[in-house]
């Protein structure tokens, strides 16, 4: 009972420092710098080759999903400005947004998105089942690309906005 109660304590001291951090940090304004405390050292940066949740929250602090989730987990384009479904669903067609940049400002281009996306498929569970379902992806022109399957895969675009570890973020090619 009294470790208990050494728990509760300290949960509660913990949660007392936390409003009073947040209480003190005062106006916000433009030019104000996002100082961020991690809870552990990040060693390895690329979401990809750890599920490392510092590597995961990192990778989300400096890199897109093509797709998100919104509040009632269905997936809306992120980075995605149009997208388009052949009616016999085997066919997905996905337009960028225009003027996406990666943080060097270099632009972001269909190519970094697949290149991007094949290093994902062959880590990840999902989109290990997606290669399966694939026939192919291939770039139409800078900001469009598109996504063949050999069969209907209503999971396509929740695995272009998986946000677990592994998730599908573009990077440079």
């Amino acid at each position: 009972m009294k470790l208990d109660r050494f728990i509760a304590g300290g949960v509660r001291l913990a949660s007392v420092g936390a409003v009073a951090a947040v209480m003190s940090i005062g106006p916000v304004s433009a030019e104000t710098v996002l100082k961020a405390v991690m809870h552990a050292p990040l060693r390895i940066l690329d979401p990809i080759l750890t599920t490392a949740n510092i590597t995961v929250a990192h990778s989300f602090m400096n890199y897109d999903l093509l797709f998100g989730l919104d509040d009632k987990l269905q997936p809306k384009p992120q980075m995605v400005d149009t997208y388009t479904i052949s009616d016999d669903e085997l066919e997905y067609t996905f337009t960028l947004r225009e003027g996406l940049k990666f943080s060097n400002g270099q632009p972001i281009t269909t190519e970094d998105v697949i290149a991007s996306l094949d290093r994902w498929r062959k880590r990840d569970a999902m989109g290990q089942i997606l290669t399966k379902k694939m026939k192919g992806m291939e770039v139409v022109d800078e900001r469009t690309f598109k996504i063949t399957l050999n069969e209907p895969f209503g999971w396509l675009l929740y695995s272009l906005g998986k946000t677990g570890s592994n998730h599908p973020i573009i990077v440079p090619k």
